[in-house]
């Protein structure tokens, strides 16, 4: 009769989770679109890169540059952007650009002899939050200009030195100064590709790009997404704690009270947006006290941080009147900030994404909270650069909020 007492409560649970439809979802069919999701992410590193952009800077025009750009093309499989200095700087210090190779003046001219001396020419500049850019591809740039500098070496020695032989006199004493020649051609091919594998010889230099005096630290970068992990987790409890009140009544005597559900709305709304802006303040009056964090411009990041606040109380508005029980506003919350954080490069970097997922990131309100919080701390941008991520957040809130309020005045008169 045990056995028969844990089933039907096992039954029971079993039900209810189906019956409730956002809490079946997110139990099982979101851990499906889950996975296709990362696995989409990930589909860029496991392809040729035909969509994958590499930014060059080409101050050398010459024959020489282009074929090694080409060179590079073909060997990363990458789409060639090329840039001026001043808009490679402006768009990777602004965020926009991650990293970029820049080709300087004189490139072919110390071509042929770089292999020795080192100095290639060659250099990476690339946005301090993303360091790991120019590593990745430093392996790239190496392997295609080794193998444009042997491809005019690229013949058969012995073959050459044998069909050279054949064709002097045996007696010629050309003929010993020719096989010397080849043979030391050989020789010295094996010492340049033993030498061009020291790690001295192959590093490329790599510098960050800023509008400030000097790169910004490691929780210079970190703490604007700490932040919005942060209002994820207040947003989560907001959207619970509105659930609350809904499925005990609290809501129901609420509005027999002298009030509108406009009014009760708004507050709820007054009070999302307090706790978000209080929490971004403090986050970051607590990284500059203990780590320097660096703000360029307070006036900017107070209403940075006030827009960010706006756009995910109209988003926790609209989750919380799709949210039926407290199981589902669990489901709900923070699989959905998963999502949005992935597509707005706040847990997977944007390189690794196909194109069209990169493109699909450009309309994440994770990415566009990001891109206000770095541009008004660390980056020092302008506003006139960051200005339309202001109106995507503002837009956001105002039409999340009116249709939350649609829906939870529709599921409050059924």
């Amino acid at each position: 009769m045990t056995m028969m007492r844990i089933l039907a409560i096992a039954i029971k649970d079993l039900k209810q989770i189906a019956r409730d439809r956002g809490t079946f979802f997110f139990t099982f069919i979101f851990p499906v679109i889950y996975a296709i999701a990362f696995g989409f992410f990930f589909s860029g590193q496991f392809k040729s890169a035909g969509n994958q952009q590499l930014h060059v800077v080409d101050l050398d025009n010459s024959e020489i540059s282009a074929k090694f750009i080409d060179e590079l093309r073909k060997s990363g499989g990458f789409i060639i952007n090329k840039l001026t200095t001043e808009v490679a700087l402006k768009k990777t210090s602004e965020g926009a650009v991650p990293v970029f190779l820049k080709i300087d003046k004189g490139f072919a001219q110390n071509f042929a002899t770089a292999l020795i001396t080192g100095n290639k020419k060659i250099s990476f500049h690339y946005d301090p939050s993303k360091p790991y850019m120019a590593a990745s591809l430093e392996g790239i740039a190496i392997k295609s200009w080794l193998k444009l500098w042997f491809s005019s070496a690229d013949i058969n020695i012995p073959i050459v030195r044998k069909d050279m032989l054949a064709l002097i006199p045996e007696k010629s004493p050309m003929k010993s100064v020719i096989a010397s020649f080849f043979d030391g051609l050989g020789a010295f091919s094996h010492y340049v590709v033993s030498y061009s594998k020291d790690a001295k010889f192959a590093a490329i230099p790599k510098t960050p790009v800023t509008m400030g005096a000097k790169p910004p630290g490691p929780f210079d970068v970190s703490f604007p997404q700490g932040i919005i992990w942060g209002i994820i987790g207040c947003i989560a409890a907001f959207v619970l704690g509105f659930v609350i009140e809904r499925t005990s009544g609290t809501l129901s005597r609420i509005r027999s009270a002298p009030i509108t559900l406009w009014e009760f709305i708004a507050g709820k709304a007054l009070a999302s947006i307090f706790t978000i802006f209080l929490i971004s303040v403090m986050m970051a009056l607590f990284a500059k006290i203990l780590f320097g964090l660096r703000i360029s411009s307070i006036p900017l990041f107070l209403l940075s941080s006030l827009f960010v606040a706006i756009s995910f109380s109209g988003v926790m508005m609209l989750m919380a009147s799709v949210a039926k029980t407290e199981q589902s506003a669990g489901a709900i919350t923070w699989p959905a900030f998963m999502i949005l954080a992935m597509f707005g490069g706040g847990m997977i970097p944007l390189h690794f994404m196909p194109s069209w997922m990169v493109t699909a990131s450009q309309f994440s309100p994770v990415g566009w909270a990001i891109h206000v919080l770095e541009a008004t701390t660390w980056r020092g941008t302008p506003f006139s650069a960051v200005w339309h991520y202001f109106v995507f957040l503002g837009g956001l809130g105002l039409l999340s909020f009116i249709a939350g309020t649609i829906l939870l005045k529709r599921s409050l008169c059924d």
